[in-house]
Parts: structure tokens; C-alpha cells; sequence
């Protein structure tokens, strides 16, 4: 039997985005940034909301509605209310109260109470989902690593995309993919949650090859296109400011296989990491550079905090002041850092991809297929080497080379980025609409790399 599928009613005019954003994660913020300002350039009439990791974060950096984009953690609930009674009230005071507990209790204690009230809480999650994408038009997977259970296992984002890829279709919202991209995906579950919401969606890109491949290997019908990531959309200066007497470095660390945060956890393999790269720095700073220390994601912070806190023994007051920590945590703050440097040397993907879109040349120390990709697209592989056996006085040397050509490399990031800007435009035209062109103007034909 099958069940039948709603068809798009005259209230259904809003848009809804989908995101495991929402702790300080800078890439994913600037995706969401990228993507509210496009789709608002095209439809300034609709409401836009977002399901994410943390709505009261989503709420306050980009000025819209955000609700849970699971049951499974506290994010997903508010602040109980004077009006809250029974089951729900006594759950989110528990786990409210839980915050204040020593870690060990509080973890022990949240996962009795999750097991608990997870079937209430799924019922109520479907609910949810159902009613506010029962309002919308669109329903957006907004770009980022999506198609992964790296953090969570297929029953974290896998089963995510399978609630609103199931809930958009029973509602008549059109499900879209937009420029995501491919991580940890081995389980037979994951397979078969991510494989349906690919098969759901009416429209699919990718932004590296090896992620187009997994969806056609899932069944995801044709077209499966790659398109760039999201983040590229967005604006961003392209004056690039006036050589300065001493060169000026921006370095953004990881927290790989660091055991507070990472979840393939090695403290041996995190130690090597650290210890390379403060010798890099140190050599860096005897040059007579000026190294800026910056994080695009909240658990890198303390990655930054070890680096500082093994240079401080030797620090002098001529060193203190040409080694900075960035405050950044903000996109704005972040690509108000970047317009300030000369060279960054960075591994996770959205410190890269940034720095590219700033037109700055990038030292990528990468860690993950993604940021190979995104290296070899841009032909930057000279300036690549793997996380796990760098040398500091090899990464030194490509700072070096990067900085004597750092004038010919923006010239060449700004003709890709600027083509791979002009993409994304057409890929927005192709799901949204083009925007309103002033009067007397003649709409441009996609590209064939959109079309295809």
C-alpha cells in the first residue's frame, strides 16, 4: 500500500535549514550565514527557521527561530516554564539540574533520564518537526559534512536526514540537498537512513567528488552534482592589504585525537601533533614573525591554550608581543582576523576554506579527505602535508615559499573563487528563484556545470 503524499498548500511559504551547528563551530556558521543572506536575496518574503545542535546559539548569531534537530540531547529543550506540568516539566528539570552535578553524575544521571524519556521525547521531536515543516516550502540540508556518523553513530545525524527527508515528503515541502559533503559513513543503518533521504530529495549537490560517488552508490537518483561549498557565497572583502615590514602569521590548530573532545581519542598521537607544531611556531618566531593564534571551532580553543602554555616558559617580553590569541568567535570577528594576514597555516576545513575565500595562500596540515579535496580543486597541493607526520622546519619552508608568492597565488584564488562564486549563484537561481532582477535587466542563463 502506499501512503499518499500531501501537495504544497498556499501557507507553506517558508524555509527551513538544517545544521549540526551550534558550538562554536565557525564553518558551519558561516554556511548558515552564506545561506540565510542567498535565500533571503531571493525570497524576502519568507520566514526562514533552522533545526540545529544548539537553537538558542542559531537564534543569537543569525537572528532567526531555531529548534532541536534531534530529541536525544538538552539542546533540544528549553528552559522550563511556568506552564510546563507533568512528564515534561520533570524531564527538562532534570536534566537542567544535571548541569550542576560534578561531570561524572551529571553524565550517568543524563543517560538514565534520556533512556528513560527517549520515546516520549522522539514522539514529541516528530511532532515538532512535522508542525513548523508543515509551514515551509523548502526544507535545506545546509551544506556542511552531512552525510556522516562520525559524532554520533547512525542513530545521530543519519536518522536526523531521515526524520525530515520522511516528514518534508509526508507534508509536501520540497527536501533539497545543497552542497554537502561526505565523512564517516560505514554502518549498514547509516547507509540506509542517509541512502532514503538522498532518494527523497529533489534536489542533490555535493561538494567533493568522493560524496557525489556515495549518494549514487545509494540509490540517490540522477542528477548528483558537485557544487562548491556554501560558505564560498559568502561576502568577503577582496583587497588584500599592503605588505608590512614584519610578516604576519596566522596559525589555527585542531584538536585531533585530542581525548576531551575528539572521538577517536589518542593521546600519544595528539602530543606528536602539539609538540610539531610548537616547534613550528618557535621557529617561526625567532624569524622576527608575527603569529596570530586563531580557532574556528570551540573545542580548538583548548588546543590553542596548550600551545600557549608550552611556549610561555621561554616567552620574553620582545616575544609576548609578536605571538596574539585571536578572540574571534564570531564569523564577522574571524574574517575581520583573516584581512589582517599575510599566510595561514590551518587544518580544519573551514579555516582553509575561509582563508582561501579571503584570498589569502593557506598551509594546509590536513587531516581528513575533505581538505585534500578542497587543496587539489584549487591546485594548492605544494602548500599541503598530512597532519599525522608534518615537519616543522617542512611546514616552515612552504610558509616561506607561500609568502614570496603570496601576490600571484591571490590572483589565482580570485579567479577560482570567483567562478566558484558565480556557481553557487546559479545553483541558488536553480532551487529558489533568481532574484529580482532591476528593471530593463536580462536574466543570465545557467552555467553547464549547474545544468548538468
Amino acid at each position: 500500500m502506499t501512503r499518499s503524499v500531501m501537495t504544497l498548500s498556499a501557507q507553506q511559504s517558508g524555509v527551513a535549514l538544517i545544521s549540526p551547528c551550534g558550538f562554536g563551530n565557525l564553518g558551519d556558521a558561516a554556511i548558515m550565514s552564506a545561506a540565510i543572506a542567498e535565500i533571503r536575496a531571493r525570497l524576502p518574503e519568507a520566514e526562514i527557521v533552522a533545526f540545529t545542535l544548539n537553537p538558542p546559539d542559531t537564534t543569537e548569531r543569525h537572528g532567526i527561530p531555531a529548534y532541536a534537530i534531534d530529541a536525544s540531547t538538552l539542546a533540544g529543550f528549553g528552559r522550563p516554564r511556568a506552564s510546563d506540568r507533568g512528564l515534561r516539566w520533570l524531564t527538562e528539570s532534570v536534566l537542567q539540574r544535571a548541569n550542576g552535578v560534578s561531570s561524572r553524575v551529571s553524565v550517568a544521571l543524563r543517560r538514565v533520564v534520556n533512556a528513560l524519556t527517549r520515546p516520549w521525547r522522539e514522539f514529541r521531536h516528530w511532532r515538532l518537526i512535522r508542525r513548523v515543516v508543515g509551514r515551509c516550502r523548502y526544507v535545506v540540508v545546509c551544506g556542511g559534512g552531512q552525510l556522516d556518523e562520525f559524532w554520533g553513530g547512525p542513530w545521530g545525524h543519519p536518522y536526523a536526514m531521515f526524520k525530515f527527508a520522511y516528514l518534508s515528503r509526508r507534508v509536501g515541502a520540497r527536501f533539497v540537498i545543497l552542497s554537502s559533503g561526505s565523512a564517516t559513513l560505514r554502518s549498514a543503518i547509516g547507509r540506509r537512513l542517509i541512502g532514503y533521504a538522498l532518494r527523497a530529495a529533489s534536489y542533490r549537490s555535493f561538494r567533493e567528488d568522493f560524496a557525489v560517488d556515495l549518494a549514487r552508490g545509494l540509490g540517490a537518483p540522477e542528477p548528483n552534482s558537485w557544487c562548491p561549498d556554501l560558505a564560498f557565497s559568502l561576502s568577503v572583502p577582496t583587497i588584500r592589504p599592503q605588505r608590512r615590514p614584519r610578516r604576519r602569521i596566522g596559525v589555527s590548530p585542531i584538536a585531533w585525537c585530542d581525548p576531551r573532545s575528539w572521538p577517536e581519542q589518542d593521546s600519544r598521537r595528539y602530543e606528536s601533533y602539539l609538540e610539531r607544531l610548537v616547534e613550528f611556531l618557535r621557529q617561526a618566531l625567532a624569524k622576527d614573525d608575527e603569529v596570530v593564534l586563531f580557532a574556528t571551532a570551540g573545542a580548538d580553543h583548548r588546543v590553542i591554550a596548550d600551545l600557549v602554555e608550552r611556549i610561555g616558559a621561554e616567552q620574553t617580553a620582545a616575544l609576548s608581543e609578536r605571538l596574539h590569541v585571536s578572540p574571534a568567535r564570531t564569523v564577522p570577528d574571524l574574517l575581520g582576523e583573516l584581512s589582517g594576514l599575510d599566510v595561514v597555516v590551518a587544518s580544519r576545513l573551514h579555516g582553509v576554506l575561509l582563508s582561501y575565500a579571503y584570498r589569502v595562500p593557506v598551509a594546509a596540515v590536513s587531516y581528513d579527505p575533505k581538505v585534500d579535496f578542497l587543496v587539489h580543486r584549487l591546485r594548492q597541493e605544494a602548500a599541503s602535508v598530512p597532519i599525522a607526520d608534518f615537519e616543522s622546519g617542512q611546514l616552515l619552508e612552504i610558509v616561506d615559499a607561500l609568502y614570496q608568492d603570496c601576490e600571484s597565488i591571490a590572483q589565482h584564488l580570485d579567479q577560482e573563487v570567483s567562478a566558484w562564486q558565480t556557481l553557487l549563484a546559479e545553483q541558488y537561481d536553480a532551487v529558489f528563484g533568481e532574484v529580482p532582477a532591476p528593471a530593463g535587466a536580462t536574466a543570465a542563463q545557467p552555467t553547464e556545470a549547474v545544468m548538468l
